[in-house]
């Protein structure tokens, strides 16, 4: 094999492989981000009013939230809005790639059609 062919499998490998660690990899982030951003917020005003710090309060307001966009996604009014913003959103180059992976990667275990065989649920 020559070393171009080499480097470009290597380079081709390396872009598979980001692509399919990159969507698990930034919806673990944000979640992380979120909640340390919510739970230090809360936790503040928790301290505050009541004297008392109440541990993961920050997580359960981010699954309380994830869930309300959840049932407002999944509302007639909302579609449209969701629609527009999911093709504003693939217009975009770079951020197509990412926001496409996510959502193929989110919507094969949690979307109405599973993608996994159903040996896994």
């Amino acid at each position: 094999m020559s070393k171009g062919k080499i480097s470009k499998s290597l380079l081709s490998w390396f872009l598979q492989g980001l692509l399919f660690t990159a969507p698990l990899a930034l919806t673990i982030y944000i979640i992380v981000v979120s909640f340390n951003v919510v739970d230090g917020i809360l936790t503040d005003v928790i301290l505050g009013i009541f004297g008392i710090r109440i541990p993961g309060l920050g997580m359960v307001v981010i699954l309380i939230t994830i869930t309300i966009i959840g049932f407002l996604g999944s509302s007639i009014v909302f579609r449209p809005l969701l629609a527009y913003l999911d093709k504003l959103i693939s217009q975009a180059p770079l951020v197509k790639v990412i926001y496409t992976s996510i959502k193929d990667f989110m919507s094969a275990f949690v979307g109405k059609e599973r993608r996994l065989p159903s040996r896994f649920w």
